[in-house]
């Protein structure tokens, strides 16, 4: 007890030895860093409480981002201030007094969110780093309370989906798009609530089993995904709407899609499907059916039983030839036979006179059926990349066009009656062999683009230098050109 420093003696601590406790409560302090490494001071048998440590520094006055604990050994998991958050967090369904501090993130009274959460700074960064990201990810999740109807986790980077998502019984609408999703986990089946899913851009190259007990499922988007087939449970869907399938690899239909005799709407566009079943008239209460940009090589004839059907694109097949029973399709407003390997159109066409849209470019047509003036709906007609010498006539009867297309043909002349088309908004008549423009072309009253481009005009009519005003007016590169 003659050592002049009043700071207790730190006793070497062996491997199999423990000192004896000194008779004398010390108080701890702080061992300067010239100390031994590998000394340690014994706590007397009731030591006095230390000292709270303050909270870590922040950096910036708002950090989004909460302090983590670090492990350290049998005290982690203690719910201390700056300790994680306990795993009961997810039961929580009111809070009285909520502070999240260093996250613009504060709430006084009762807990309330919106019924739509989508705020993504709210919920953190992607939960793909670290367990901390997840953490954070998890614990703002587990205060949604059970109330909540929508969820946006789109182009979030997530290979894993949170815990406490499967939690969230009572969503209606989830969207988990743009991730880097392969599977899912089998409590995702728990979401029974589910009435629209989006998985679409992820990396699915099976379809998740789990989706097949989602039995409330109206819509459901899969597209852009590794996808060849579908599972037989997704009969089980008897409520589904909406599938979408785009951009996929299946290589033909799923037979288990055809009793799903509830759809509406069915895309299977951008696939590598070779045909279609004739058994795809049990689909009978489609009305879109988008077919475009796959391996067809004929029209699917099953398609005709499909009498409902109001927007039918099998654009960009090589079909060859339509049908005269096309006209059995009375309902269609819109079809897409854009780049389909046409050379003529059927007559019975004509008599599709609920049509709104008509895609007919890239293909051969050199002439359009004698009465295709009956189409008295169309609002928008396209005939662009084709191989039409000749105005066709039946066109200057369609006196509801908006969009008229015809860029990229061989047309030498432009009939003076394209003036009595009043609702025209768009002409796009560019890349063909015009030398001149009819009087009035101008003075369209709803023209807002007009394209006259690559073509060999040599004049315009009176008047025609007042085109300026247009919004959109592509006129060159032309030869010389001499106005009036």
């Amino acid at each position: 007890m003659g050592n002049k420093d009043s700071r207790p003696v730190s006793v070497p601590v062996h491997r199999r030895q423990r000192a004896k406790p000194p008779p004398q409560p010390a108080v701890r302090q702080s061992t300067p860093r010239s100390s031994p490494g590998k000394t340690r001071l014994t706590p007397p048998p009731k030591p006095p409480r230390a000292p709270r440590p303050p909270p870590p520094e922040s950096h910036g006055h708002h950090s989004r981002s909460l302090p983590l604990p670090k492990r350290r050994g049998r005290h982690h998991g203690k719910n201390q201030k700056n300790g994680h958050v306990p795993n009961g967090a997810g039961r929580i369904g009111q809070t009285g007094n909520l502070s999240r501090s260093m996250s613009n993130f504060e709430v006084s009274g009762a807990m309330s969110l919106p019924r739509t959460v989508s705020d993504t700074a709210l919920l953190g960064t992607p939960p793909t780093a670290d367990m901390g990201t997840i953490l954070r990810t998890e614990m703002t999740m587990a205060f949604l309370s059970r109330g909540k109807r929508e969820l946006e986790l789109g182009g979030r980077a997530m290979r894993i989906l949170p815990d406490a998502l499967l939690s969230l019984w009572d969503l209606q609408v989830l969207d988990i798009s743009k991730n880097k999703l392969r599977q899912l986990p089998n409590k995702f089946r728990r979401l029974r609530s589910l009435e629209t899913l989006t998985l679409n851009s992820n990396e699915f190259k099976t379809f998740p089993d789990q989706i097949t007990d989602l039995v409330n499922l109206i819509s459901l988007d899969m597209g852009y995904n590794e996808l060849r087939t579908v599972p037989k449970g997704i009969s089980r869907l008897a409520r589904l709407v909406n599938l979408i399938l785009n951009n996929n690899n299946f290589a033909e239909l799923p037979e288990e899609v055809l009793y799903l005799i509830t759809l509406e709407n069915l895309n299977l566009s951008y696939n590598v499907l070779d045909e279609i079943p004739e058994k795809i008239y049990r689909l009978r209460r489609l009305r879109g059916l988008e077919l475009n940009n796959n391996n067809l090589t004929r029209f699917p004839l099953g398609v005709l039983e499909l009498f409902n059907l109001e927007v039918l694109n099998l654009s960009f097949n090589k079909i060859g030839v339509v049908p005269e029973d096309i006209s059995r399709l009375g309902n269609l407003s819109k079809l897409g036979l854009a780049n389909a390997g046409l050379t003529q159109l059927p007559d019975n066409i004509c008599r599709l006179t609920l049509m709104v849209e008509l895609d007919l470019s890239d293909n051969r047509l050199s002439e359009l059926p004698a009465e295709f003036s009956r189409l008295k709906l169309l609002r928008k007609l396209e005939l662009q990349w084709n191989v039409f010498e000749d105005f066709p006539e039946q066109i200057l009867q369609l006196r509801g066009l908006e969009i008229l297309s015809l860029h990229n043909n061989r047309l030498k002349f432009l009939p003076p009656g394209i003036v009595g088309l009043q609702r025209l908004k768009k002409l796009w008549i560019s890349s063909n062999r015009l030398t001149t423009v009819p009087s009035g072309v101008c003075e369209l009253p709803d023209l807002a683009s007009l394209h006259l481009y690559d073509n060999q005009l040599i004049s315009f009519p009176p008047g025609f230098e007042n085109v300026s005003n247009l919004p959109d007016l592509q006129i060159y590169p032309q030869r010389s050109i001499i106005f009036g």
